[in-house]
Order: C-alpha cells, then structure tokens, then sequence
C-alpha cells in the first residue's frame, strides 16, 4: 500500500508542476484592432488610443510626451485591410479619423485631435487638452503642419478583437 500512496503522490506533484510551467511559460495572447476599406476608393486613416493598451505599434518617432497618441496614416487601398496589435491590457476606445484622396468623403467624428497631413505620431497629454494648442507651441505646429481633426470614439469591449470596417 504503500508503494501506491508514493506513486500517487508523485503523479500529483508532476502534474501541478506540469500545470504551473504550462500557464507560467505561456505566450499572451492579443487583441488586435484591424481597419478594413470596404469601399472602391483609396482611404487615408488615423487613429488615436491610450498607449498603455499597445504594446506593438508600427510607427514612426513619437512627437510630445503624453500617452494618448494619435498616429496616421494607413494607407488602404480597395478591399485591403491592416492590423494593428494591442496587448493584454483591455482596449477600450479607439478613435479614428478616415478620408478618401480628394477628401470627397470623409469618416469623422466630434472629438478634435492634433493631426498631420505627414505621416506622424504625437504623444498629447489629455490633461492639457487634445487639440494642437493644447499640446505643442505655435512654431511646432507650424512648421509640421500640425492641424485638428475630428475623430469619431469607437467604445470596445475591452479585450476583444475590433474590425473597423470603412464603407
């Protein structure tokens, strides 16, 4: 008998260690927000988020310090779609901005972020507000062309993938 009670003792602790390396070294999983152009025109888009909830961000250097970051542009041609990855953390607004090439349609919104016709990255403090001027001085704004732009909110379920589909 008691040969079986040290069999059965082991087999457990070899399964809890097992168990423990299986969730210890397990890779995350992502959440991703994705931009689809489902229209028959080239599109330009820009988004803004909370940099806590990205952690792998295709961009170009950050200008300012905050961490809500406003970043342009994704280029998408008819059909084509592009992912951008979040981490862990819950998602849970994203805002974009979206324009056609002669500007005839556009996708916006009601909240003003700083925006480039460049491709750009800006970091603003929300505190000090989210336009330009609340961020970056006048010869900042004026030498990179910075301008403001009306971002529509996206409210996600925190943690779920999102498809933002352009129509």
């Amino acid at each position: 008998m008691k040969n079986y009670k040290n069999i059965s003792l082991f087999s457990i602790a070899a399964m809890v260690i097992s168990t423990l390396m299986v969730l210890l070294y397990q890779k995350p999983s992502y959440a991703y927000f994705e931009a689809c152009n489902k229209t028959n025109r080239k599109i330009y888009v820009a988004y803004a988020y909370d940099e806590e909830n990205f952690s792998y961000i295709k961009s170009i250097d950050k200008v300012g310090r905050g961490p809500f970051v406003v970043q342009g542009w994704i280029n998408l041609s008819p059909g084509e779609c592009e992912t951008r990855l979040g981490s862990l953390k819950a998602l849970r607004n994203i805002y974009t901005y979206a324009h056609s090439t002669s500007r005839k349609y556009l996708w916006e919104g009601n909240y003003s972020l700083c925006a480039s016709d460049y491709k750009f990255r800006l970091g603003l403090n929300l505190d000090k507000g989210s336009r330009c001027e609340d961020n970056f001085n006048y010869n900042l704004i004026k030498r990179k062309s910075y301008y403001n732009l009306g971002f529509r909110r996206h409210k996600l379920n925190g943690g779920d993938n999102y498809t933002l589909n352009f129509l």
